[in-house]
């Protein structure tokens, strides 16, 4: 989670605001590899808690394959942000799509953070949408998300809610290739209901379009909402 939205943060180049470690208000790397306890990486101490993983076989180990693999080719590691994505470091999460989740507590930094924009991105290989909108993470009042799954992908949706009506939106191709490691990202500033979302698939943006009719009233408050990473077949968040 970034601190920073469309015109503090582009993630098609390194500018001076991507660099910028005080945006960066956590960072789950989920690469643990043992325990109920996913570090935050960020340096803001916003540790999240694995609930309801059955077993001890959640921690995975997988080689890295995505669709931006040319790209990285010869390369040990890439620089993000404050820190480095080490492409020899292939420990993950694995979710079952149901009960499976990690939570992290609301604290500063991460509460009402689209008000004046932020960013959100993830690391994914989802093996189908399941239910739809899957989430990738949410605050309840805002949510990453998968949907509309067709010929093995499915596209990327972001969800905000509003006083009125809330903001929906989703990539207009299907972006998402099942059983393959994508890098999704979404940045968004909720200050103005006229605001898109720009949605990134490994780094590129892609195109959006409005689910429903345009966003109106006043972003709702998601003050206390605890965050969530993971989806629920129950739907009941």
């Amino acid at each position: 989670i970034y601190d920073a939205g469309p015109l503090g943060l582009d993630l098609t180049s390194a500018g001076t605001s991507y660099n910028n470690q005080g945006d960066l208000q956590g960072w789950w790397k989920l690469d643990d590899g043992s325990s109920t306890t996913a570090t935050d990486s960020s340096g803001n101490s916003k540790n999240g808690t694995l609930t309801n993983f059955g077993g001890s076989d959640y921690w995975n180990f997988d080689a890295f394959t995505t669709d931006i693999a040319p790209t990285l080719s010869g390369v040990d590691n890439l620089e993000v942000k404050s820190g480095l994505l080490n492409l020899d470091s292939r420990t993950y999460v694995a979710f079952d799509g149901d009960l499976d989740k990690i939570t992290i507590a609301a604290a500063s930094g991460n509460e009402n953070i689209f008000a004046t924009g932020a960013t959100l991105s993830a690391w994914i290989r989802p093996d189908g949408e399941g239910e739809d909108p899957s989430k990738i993470i949410d605050k309840n009042l805002w949510a990453l998300c998968l949907t509309d799954e067709a010929g093995g992908k499915t596209k990327v949706r972001l969800d905000r809610s509003r006083a009125t009506t809330n903001g929906l939106w989703k990539t207009t191709s299907t972006e998402v290739t099942n059983d393959v490691w994508t890098h999704v990202a979404a940045t968004y500033d909720d200050s103005n209901v006229a605001n898109n979302p720009i949605i990134y698939i490994n780094g590129v943006s892609v195109a959006v379009s409005e689910i429903s009719g345009p966003p109106d009233g006043g972003a709702s408050s998601d003050a206390g909402n605890v965050i969530t990473i993971g989806n629920n077949t129950g739907a009941t968040r």
